[in-house]
């Protein structure tokens, strides 16, 4: 029962965040289901891969697309080589010690908070 209803808080939080800044996959749903539903770093990240196969993100796209805020062509150009940077490392991931992802993956999302953390805060003390 705990994991669904951690499933469940996890689907709310990464639909909010998603919702509200394009996000969802690597910040909220690995972390919540690592810490909340006690899956492993591999586990959590092929399961965020499976959630976020097109349904998910679909409907926020529509809106995001109704409003004028998207560019169409730049989402298959990064879709495309999306999808095959995200197949190639994904077979290198398997083969590497799934705590030496999860040190990385904190790594990568404490350097991208400070950088967006940094650059904004110039903006307000001009």
């Amino acid at each position: 029962m705990m994991s669904i209803l951690a499933f469940v808080a996890i689907g709310i939080i990464s639909g909010v965040v998603m919702g509200f800044f394009g996000i969802a996959g690597g910040i909220v749903v690995v972390p919540g289901l690592m810490y909340l539903a006690g899956f492993s770093q591999k586990i959590a990240s092929g399961t965020n891969l499976l959630v976020l196969l097109l349904p998910v993100s679909f409907a926020a796209a529509i809106e995001y697309y109704r409003a004028g805020n998207t560019s169409v062509k730049a989402a298959l150009i990064i879709a495309s080589v999306m999808c095959v940077s995200a197949w190639f490392s994904s077979r290198i991931a398997a083969k590497i010690n799934a705590d030496y992802l999860r040190l990385a993956f904190g790594v990568l999302v404490i350097l991208i908070g400070l950088y967006i953390s940094i650059t904004t805060i110039g903006k307000f003390t001009k």
